[in-house]
């Protein structure tokens, strides 16, 4: 039974000069032409296939309607293809370990050289490629899935959990200042009834020392005294 692959072959696109065969015969002389070609290397191997670009898709196309080579690598390939045939370069689909802050530097130099160039194919990684990896490459395969997982199904809803995060953290901080202003408001408030009662019970409780008011009260008239 053909098993599918569990991580995408890393491929690089380029020109070979080879003989034009008629062109030279025609010529009576030695003709060269440019073809491009696939230099496919499988995750965790140091092997590399080279094949003529069109012959590898021909090849390819039969695999994916056998079940043993995923469509929509096929798919990806040929769009990398058309690019590098504009641009000159191949794009990099998914998120380079080079730009991944999780793999440190020794990390990052052993993925490249086993032809993981992104997080997503380490998520997919065989057990080739975690042994190859050597300590710690399960833990970092691990760690890659959960980042796959995240960004294909959780950024909104995270950047969406995270905004009221804040939002809700921003009231409470709000509320909190208000809260305690008021305390401080409350405290003054009360050190002045606190002060202003002592000040009453000094004039009062003293009687060398009477209050002001009573300095000010007018005598009682002669009338009022004999009526006493």
């Amino acid at each position: 039974m053909s098993t599918v692959q569990s991580v995408a072959p890393w491929v690089e696109f380029r020109k070979v000069s080879e003989e034009d065969r008629q062109a030279s015969v025609d010529t009576g002389s030695y003709v060269a032409k440019d073809v491009d070609y696939a230099f496919i290397t499988p995750a965790g191997s140091k092997d590399c296939v080279e094949k003529p670009v069109q012959v590898w898709f021909e090849q390819l196309k039969v695999q994916v309607e056998n079940g043993r080579f995923p469509p929509e690598w096929y798919e990806s390939y040929k769009s990398r293809y058309k690019q590098w045939t504009e641009s000159g370069e191949i794009p990099v689909e998914g998120t380079s370990v080079k730009n991944w802050a999780v793999a440190s530097p020794a990390q990052v130099e052993m993925l490249i050289k086993l032809h993981v160039r992104t997080v997503e194919q380490l998520a997919q990684a065989n057990e080739e490629v975690i042994t190859r990896l050597g300590m710690g490459g399960r833990n970092l395969v691990d760690k890659a899935k959960a980042y796959t997982m995240q960004q294909s199904g959780g950024v909104g809803k995270l950047a969406e959990e995270n905004a009221n995060l804040k939002l809700s953290l921003d009231k409470a901080q709000s509320v909190t200042a208000g809260l305690q202003e008021q305390v401080k408001l409350m405290q003054a408030q009360l050190e002045a009834l606190t002060r202003g009662a002592m000040a009453n019970n000094s004039k009062t409780e003293d009687p060398e020392n009477p209050a002001i008011s009573d300095l000010l009260d007018p005598p009682a008239s002669p009338r009022a005294a004999r009526k006493l």
